[in-house]
């Protein structure tokens, strides 16, 4: 159960940087530009800012992946976790910034289909932090990986929480644009 938890955790981490960090590669400009358009950096940083992001949610992603498929020891990932778990914070610190914001912002970026800033929004950074806590407890937990490695494990041990792990950064990701946020701000 440790190991299915495990690599759940990881591939969720990992998933849902290389979704991100993909989007946010793929519309590079829209990207920059939401950045800018939300004031909260310098607008001559946005798109360094916006690369910054990309890269490194591509790179944990990478790394991430590299830990399912059992290729990095524990040893070496529970620095990266702590790293997946800190950006997790500084994005729900940024969106905290923008629910405050005097004028709303147009999205966060955090979901590929555009949506206001909302509630919801929290809710993907939540899950990075939370899913970085897991994972480092659970490495904590088993004696050594990748003792189980891809190999001893068999591909159900590893695709059936990593199946389950892209179910649900999909909709983690989904979920701040499927909650209405018109009505909320004219409530404001």
């Amino acid at each position: 159960m440790r190991q299915f938890v495990f690599v759940f955790s990881l591939a969720f981490l990992g998933l849902t940087l290389a979704a991100t960090g993909l989007g946010h590669l793929l519309r590079f400009r829209q990207f920059s530009a939401l950045i800018h358009m939300q004031r909260m950096i310098p607008g001559r940083a946005s798109a360094a800012s916006a690369a910054l992001v990309t890269g490194i949610e591509l790179a944990l992603a990478t790394v991430l992946a590299l830990g399912v498929a059992g290729l990095l020891a524990f040893d070496g990932l529970k620095y990266w976790l702590v790293v997946c778990g800190g950006l997790g914070g500084m994005f729900l610190y940024y969106v905290h910034r923008l629910m405050r914001a005097p004028v709303r912002a147009v999205s966060c970026g955090c979901s590929p289909i555009e949506s206001p800033v909302s509630p919801a929004s929290y809710y993907p950074a939540a899950a990075l932090i939370l899913c970085s806590c897991v994972s480092m407890t659970a490495g904590l937990s088993l004696e050594r990986w990748p003792a189980a490695t891809a190999t001893s494990l068999g591909p159900f041990a590893l695709w059936m929480p990593t199946a389950l792990a892209a179910v649900l950064a999909g909709l983690i990701l989904l979920f701040p644009a499927s909650v209405p946020g018109a009505e909320r701000s004219a409530a404001r």
